[in-house]
């Protein structure tokens, strides 16, 4: 695993909707993933694992 992959990661436990800003930028993937973390921590993570 590089540095980069686990900088990603790290950022997906603490806050998922930063992680995909990071990987996707400003976009809907971001918008769903906010809205999924609001509703709850278990499905922000998931989407944020598939963006990685």
């Amino acid at each position: 695993m590089r540095s980069s992959q686990i900088m990603q990661l790290a950022a997906i436990c603490i806050w998922p909707p930063f992680a995909t800003f990071l990987v996707s930028g400003c976009g809907a993937a971001l918008f769903i993933n906010f809205w999924l973390s609001i509703l709850g921590l278990l499905p922000g993570h998931i989407v944020g694992l598939r963006s990685r």
